[in-house]
C-alpha cells in the first residue's frame, strides 16, 4: 500500500469508527487495488480525467477507454451537460 493509500485508508477508517462509536479498525483487513487506467499527459487535464473517471465508474467501472487525444471533445460534452442541466437555473439562456 502506498503512503497516499495508507493515509486515505486511515481517514476513512477513523470516520467509520467515529460514526459507529467503536474502536480502531485494522488496516490489514482491507486490500487496496490501484486500477490500471490511463493518466493525463499534461498538467491541465486532471479535472476532465476526474470527471470522465466518475462517469465511467457510475456506468459500471473504470475502463481504459479515456482517450487523451479526445480532451477537446470531452470538454465540450461536459460544458454542454453543465449548461443544459436541469440543475442550471439559467439553462434557458442557452436553449434558444
Amino acid at each position: 500500500m502506498t503512503g497516499a493509500q495508507n493515509n486515505l485508508a486511515k481517514v476513512v477508517l477513523c470516520l467509520m469508527a467515529h460514526k459507529k462509536g467503536g474502536g480502531e479498525f485494522n488496516l490489514e483487513r482491507f486490500s487496496f487495488v490501484t486500477p490500471d487506467v490511463p493518466s493525463q499527459t499534461n498538467e491541465h487535464d486532471c479535472g476532465v480525467f476526474a470527471m470522465k473517471f466518475m462517469e465511467h465508474w457510475s456506468s459500471g467501472g473504470l475502463t481504459k477507454s479515456i482517450d487523451p487525444t479526445q480532451m477537446p471533445k470531452y470538454r465540450l460534452k461536459i460544458l454542454g451537460n453543465m449548461l443544459l442541466s436541469q440543475h442550471n437555473a439559467h439553462r434557458t439562456m442557452f436553449q434558444k
